[in-house]
Order: structure tokens, then sequence, then C-alpha cells
């Protein structure tokens, strides 16, 4: 957890980063140990710098490492449970000063919008003792099935790899089966994943389809069978009425994302609408807006959402669809009291955002190159 200078005790926020990853040491309690962050950015963490005008504001942070001791990242229902725990055991410590009628809110993208979403539609059956007023998240993973589908042989598809391991070891009843699937190539995979961050595994499985019979003996057969399919229905944000969120939800999605899709997290917003939710969806439909670039545009939306919802402001409205088409990051929104703050992220990515995800694309189609001898090795994706 994070303590400001000027906490109050009367809030706390959760900042769900993005871990993404497999191995123990990609865990965010562990990248706040001294000299742990991973070098690969430069020592920068877009994850950190959003967490800076929550702190300036005066809100603790707890910061969960979310996904269990068996880091099973994409199985969202458990770090949804690991989040709302996280929660409640800062709400309980002492030191701190709050209490039950403290209120809470959080945030997350990709990732950390896939844990947020699991913890906001579990809050009022496993957590209603939790006082939360808001939740804000984007480039949301609302369906495991679809975004494999959707992503899969892309430039960022060593996600999947990753997302994949995670849900096969939170559940026992396919593991076996999973692993007797996997070729040598998929188990070298497993064994990559297991033991390296997100960074490293997006660089060396870029292009790569876990579906092909390069990774899998079945090839795209190999989720056909009824336990896989059945894990796949349970881990649709939107599938069960009475995983509804009760506070305030605003969600935010490039409609050209090109990793997460956009139609699954419209569908989970208007699913929860119709069960009663209380959900502010904006569609930003700038050609230049894809998934990496969409969480800076809207930090300050974020913000000044959880900022309102924090300080009692209610929420105007119910259910509300919004287009934009801007890409440019906004941070006049919330008032100079938060420029300096706001600033550090604007030093580094400038004031318009785009075009595309050129610049992190760019690195990492660098970075792939050079892990496999200067070659693009496109052809794992295309293998039958």
């Amino acid at each position: 957890m994070l303590v400001p200078y000027n906490a109050r005790n009367d809030t706390l926020v959760a900042g769900l980063e993005a871990m993404d990853a497999n191995a123990p040491q990609c865990a965010p309690s562990y990248g706040f140990l001294g000299g742990a962050l991973d070098q690969a950015s430069d020592g920068f963490s877009l994850d950190e710098i959003e967490m800076l005008p929550y702190l300036t504001m005066g809100h603790i942070l707890t910061v969960p490492d979310h996904e269990g001791p068996k880091y099973a990242f994409a199985a969202g229902r458990l770090e949804g449970l690991m989040t709302l725990d996280g929660i409640r055991a800062t709400l309980n410590f002492e030191k701190l000063g709050l209490g039950k009628n403290t209120k809470v809110a959080g945030y997350g993208y990709s990732g950390g919008a896939l844990t947020l979403g699991w913890a906001a539609a579990l809050h009022p059956s496993y957590a209603p003792d939790i006082n939360a007023v808001g939740w804000a998240f984007g480039g949301t993973p609302t369906d495991v099935n679809a975004t494999i589908n959707h992503a899969s042989g892309g430039l960022l598809s060593g996600f999947l790899i990753s997302g994949v391991m995670g849900v096969v070891t939170a559940y026992s009843n396919v593991y076996d089966y999973a692993l007797e699937q996997l070729t040598g190539a998929g188990l070298a995979a497993r064994r990559y994943a297991l033991s390296h961050c997100w960074q490293d595994v997006i660089v060396k499985y870029a292009f790569t389809d876990i579906r092909t019979k390069h990774y899998a003996k079945r090839g795209s057969k190999i989720f056909d069978t009824p336990a896989i399919q059945q894990i796949f229905n349970e881990l649709k944000m939107y599938h069960n009425k009475n995983d509804t969120p009760k506070a305030p939800v605003l969600m935010y999605h490039a409609k050209n994302d090109e990793v997460i899709p956009y139609k699954e997290a419209l569908l989970t917003a208007k699913t929860w609408c119709s069960h009663g939710a209380d959900v502010h969806f904006i569609t930003y439909d700038s050609p230049v807006l894809e998934h990496a670039t969409t969480e800076v545009t809207a930090t300050a939306r974020s913000v000044e959402f959880l900022r309102d919802r924090l300080n009692g402001k209610a929420k105007p409205g119910k259910c509300q669809y919004e287009y934009s088409n801007t890409a440019l990051f906004q941070p006049g929104v919330l008032g100079s009291d938060l420029q300096n703050a706001f600033q550090t992220i604007l030093d580094v990515f400038g004031q318009k955002v785009g075009p595309g995800d050129k610049i992190l694309k760019s690195n990492i189609m660098k970075k792939h190159k050079a892990a496999n001898g200067g070659k693009h090795k496109r052809q794992q994706a295309l293998r039958f």
C-alpha cells in the first residue's frame, strides 16, 4: 500500500496493475522493492505514474497481488476475489485508521481491468461489507475465448500464452489435459511464461498462435472440450446475472483495439445495465487510438470519475453511452490542482497520443527481431 503525506482516512483507492504474467517476480509487491523495477521500460512504468493523481489528492492506495499464489493470470473470477480480499485486508490494517465506512474506489486497464471488472461484479455477493463508491476500468478482457480469437497471431499475442497458462493453472480439472496437448514448442512456451514477465513474453512470442499444431497437438481444436468450454463460459464477465456491479462504473474502450475485443466489452456494459447496473461506457473511435494509447488518453476521465465519487458527488443518470473521437490527453478537466501530477505523463507521451500504438509497437518489433537474430518470425503463426 502507498500512503501519501496528506493522507485522508475516509477514502481508499485500489490500483490494479496489469501484471499479465505467471512469474512471481512480476507481482506488484515485488516491483515496489528497491531496484526491482523492470529495466525494459527504462525504469518507467505507466501503472506507477497513474497512481500520482490519487496520491496527490491524499487517497491511500492499495495495490494487491491479484493473481494469487499460483499466478493465475486471466482467471478472472479468482483475480476478482483476490482483489476484494486485498481491499478488506487494507481496511482492517489498524495503523491506517480506515474502517467499514471508508469510501472505496478502484481503477485498472487491460489486465488490471480484467481483475477490477471481476471485483466490481463480485463485490455485491462476496464483499458487501466494502463501501464501494465507484470503479473505472478500460481495455477490458471480458471474454477469454473472444480475446484469444481476436488477438492470436498479432504483435502482442504473447499475452495469450500467459493467459492460457494462468487459466489452466487455476482450473485443476483441465490442467493435465492441457499439458498433454502441448508439443515440445508449446511446453517451451509454457516454461518461458512461468519464468518471465509480460515484457519478455510479448517480445519472444510476437505473432504466435497457440492454437496451431506447432504448439498444440490438436491445433485449432485444443479448446474444443466440454470442460474448457464451460470454463470459458464461466469467465465471461457478463455470464451470470448475480455478478453485476452495484457501485457506479466507468468503462472505456477503443473501437480499434487490436488486443482486446471492443464488442465483448460493450456487450458486458449493456448486459450489466439490463441487470440494473449504473455504467458510463465511453467508446474511443478515433482511428489513431488502439490498445496502449487509449489507456493514456482516458486517464484524466478515469481520475475525474473516481474523484467525484470519492468526494460524494452523485453520478448523473443511469447507463450512458458516449462516443469520443479525440486522441488528446486532456488533464485540464481536472483543474490546476493536479497539473503537476499529470505533467509527468505529458512529458513522456506528449499532448497528442498516437498515431496508433506506433512507438510501443516499434520498440516491441525491434526487440522481437533482435531476439530472433534479426529475423521477423511470423511463420510460427502460420503452421497447421
